[in-house]
């Protein structure tokens, strides 16, 4: 499977997600990229909200 060029080589890509639309299927295509944590300096806590929100 060829992946689109917005998808960097060497990330996890996941299950996708498959949205019949005005006649046509759309897919979201959600891939995960490693990373290292951030250095923690100077705050304990943090918050990260996903409203779940499609746009389209």
């Amino acid at each position: 499977m060829a992946l689109p060029a917005s998808v960097p080589a060497g990330v996890k890509v996941c299950s996708p997600t498959v949205r019949p639309r005005d006649g046509r299927v759309r897919v979201d295509l959600p891939w995960q990229a490693p990373h290292t944590p951030p250095p923690v300096d100077g705050h304990t806590r943090g918050l990260g909200v996903d409203w779940g929100v499609n746009t389209c």
